[in-house]
C-alpha cells in the first residue's frame, strides 16, 4: 500500500503471511492426526458391530462359545497333539463364528465370543516312537527294541507329564539321620518322569506264554510299585509301607510297552494291576495280530485290527506331613522316633543332677542319629515335608478299533470293583458317530468303527 510504501514496510504482507503459514502447518498436521484417528476408531467401531451382527445376538454367541468349549474339553479329555489342537482351532473359529480361539504357551485354550473362556489341558509330547521287539539268539530272549525293519513292529507309543521330585530328593539333606538305604528308598532316583497322558496305535501282540521271555527291567517296575507303598504309608501314618502297590505298565509289555517312567505308575497289584486293568488288556490282545516266541505270526482270532488307546491319569497332588512321620519309615533297624521321644520326654521331667545326666548319656548312646539331629542340632522334627503324589486315583482309558465285530466285548459288565478299585465301562462298544463333514478324527485319520471308554480308579491308601 501507499502508507506501507511511505514507511519502508512494502514487504510486510509477505512476511506475516509467511509467518501464519509457519504457524498453521504443525496445526495441521495435528488436526489430520486427529481427523485419521477418529476415521480409524470409526472403521474399527463400525467392523466390530458389523462382525458382531454377523456373530449373532448375545444368546447365539454364548451359545456357539460353549459348543466350541464342550468339543476342546473333549478332545483333550482323550488326548490331542498340540499340532492337530492348532487346527481344529482355526477350524472351530469357523464354524461357531469366534472371536478368539487360540493357545497359549501353557497349552491352555482361550475361547472368546462375549467373555473369554479358558480351557485348562496339556498336549501331547511331540516326540512319538516306534514299538518293536526283537529276537536276541545270544539270550534267548525278545528285547525291545530296534530299527527300522528289525524285528517286529508292534505300533506306535508317545506320552507327557511332568518330572517332579521323588522322597528320596526331599529327604536327602538328612541323610545321616534318616536310613536311605533301607527298603524301600534304595535304588528310588532324587526325580522320575510322571506321566499324565499317554497314545498308542497298536497293530501287535505278543501271543500267551510268550511275555515269559521277554526282557524286562523288574528294577524300575519294582521302585514304582515302592513309591506308591510309601505314599499310601505316609497318607495313613503307618510306620512300615504295605507291599500292595506293583509298578504297572500303561501300555503293557507284551504290546511293546518300554520299560520306563514315562509308562510306569503304582497299580495296585491284585485289585487293579493284575486284575482289571489286565482284563482290559487281555481284550486289546484278543483284537490284534499275535506273534510267537520266534516272532512269528500266529493265527488270531481278529488278526486285521488295529487299536488306539489313548489313557488320561490323574494324580490327587501331593502329600506329607511332619519330618517324623518320615523318620518312623525310613530310620535305622532298632530306632523309632516314637520311643526316642517318649524316652527323652522322661528324661526332660527328671530333676537337674547326675541322674538326669547319665539318663540323657544313655539316651544318646541308644539313638546317636535322632539325638544328633533332634538335640545337639535342633532340627525340627515337625518341619512339614511336600512330595508330589505318584499313585493315580483315575485312569481313563478311551479305545478305538478298525474292526466290525470286537472279540470279547461281551466280557465286560458296566462296573466291576474290589476292595480298593473299581473299572467301569463307560460306554458300550458302538459304532462311533461321525458326522459328514467330520469323516476323520483330530489326528487326521479316518474314524475307528468301534469304540469304547473306560474309567479305572483305585485308592492311594491300600493295605
Amino acid at each position: 500500500s501507499f502508507m506501507a510504501s511511505l514507511l519502508g514496510l512494502g514487504g510486510i504482507g509477505k512476511a506475516v503471511k509467511k509467518l501464519i503459514m509457519k504457524v498453521r502447518k504443525p496445526i495441521d498436521k495435528a488436526l489430520d492426526k486427529v481427523i485419521g484417528w477418529i476415521v480409524k476408531k470409526g472403521k474399527a467401531l463400525f467392523k466390530k458391530v458389523t462382525t458382531r451382527k454377523k456373530r449373532g445376538d448375545e444368546s447365539t454367541r454364548d451359545k456357539n462359545k460353549k459348543a466350541a468349549v464342550d468339543k476342546v474339553q473333549q478332545v483333550m479329555k482323550r488326548g490331542i497333539s498340540r499340532k492337530n489342537l492348532l487346527s481344529l482351532l482355526k477350524k472351530l473359529k469357523k464354524q461357531y463364528k469366534l472371536k478368539t480361539a487360540k493357545l497359549t504357551k501353557k497349552d491352555d485354550v482361550v475361547i472368546e465370543n462375549s467373555e473369554a473362556d479358558t480351557v485348562k489341558g496339556e498336549t501331547y509330547s511331540t516326540d512319538e516312537m516306534e514299538l518293536r521287539v526283537k529276537k536276541d539268539e545270544e539270550k534267548g530272549k525278545i528285547v525291545k527294541g530296534g530299527t527300522q525293519g528289525e524285528g517286529v513292529r508292534m505300533g506306535k507309543y508317545s506320552s507327557s507329564g511332568d518330572t517332579p521330585k521323588t522322597i528320596r530328593a526331599k529327604l536327602s539333606r538328612y541323610k545321616e539321620i534318616l536310613d536311605l538305604p533301607k527298603f524301600p528308598l534304595q535304588s528310588i532316583p532324587t526325580s522320575a518322569a510322571r506321566p499324565k497322558k499317554v497314545h498308542a496305535e497298536l497293530t501287535g501282540n505278543l501271543a500267551d506264554g510268550v511275555s515269559n521271555i521277554v526282557e524286562r527291567d523288574s528294577s524300575l517296575t519294582g521302585i514304582v510299585g515302592n513309591m506308591g507303598d510309601i505314599e499310601s504309608a505316609v497318607k495313613q501314618e503307618k510306620s512300615s509301607p504295605p507291599s500292595m502297590y506293583h509298578g504297572g505298565h500303561i501300555i503293557a509289555s507284551r504290546f511293546g510297552g518300554p520299560e520306563s517312567y514315562k509308562n510306569l505308575v503304582p497299580q495296585i497289584g491284585s485289585q487293579l494291576n493284575l486284575s482289571f486293568y489286565k482284563k482290559m488288556e487281555n481284550f486289546v490282545a484278543k483284537n490284534l495280530q499275535s506273534f510267537d516266541k520266534d516272532l512269528k505270526k500266529k493265527q488270531s482270532a481278529n488278526a486285521n485290527a488295529s487299536i488306539d488307546l489313548d489313557v488320561n491319569i490323574s494324580y490327587p497332588g501331593s502329600y506329607g506331613g511332619p519330618l517324623k512321620n518320615f523318620f518312623e519309615l525310613t530310620a535305622r533297624k532298632g530306632t523309632s522316633w516314637s520311643a526316642f521321644n517318649k524316652e527323652k520326654e522322661q528324661v526332660e521331667q527328671m530333676p537337674d543332677g547326675p541322674e538326669k545326666k547319665k539318663a540323657e548319656q544313655n539316651l544318646q548312646s541308644r539313638y546317636p542319629q535322632i539325638y544328633k539331629a533332634f538335640v545337639e542340632e535342633n532340627v525340627d522334627s515337625d518341619e512339614s515335608i511336600t512330595i508330589a503324589s505318584r499313585i493315580p486315583t483315575t485312569m481313563n482309558l478311551h479305545m478305538s478299533m478298525d474292526t466290525k465285530v470286537p472279540v470279547g466285548k461281551e466280557d465286560f459288565e458296566k462296573e466291576e470293583s474290589s476292595k480298593d478299585a473299581k473299572m467301569i465301562y463307560v460306554e458300550g462298544m458302538k459304532p462311533e458317530k461321525a458326522a459328514q463333514e467330520e469323516a476323520e478324527d483330530d489326528r487326521g485319520k479316518q474314524k475307528k468303527q468301534w469304540a469304547a471308554t473306560f474309567t479305572f480308579t483305585q485308592s492311594d491308601k491300600a493295605g
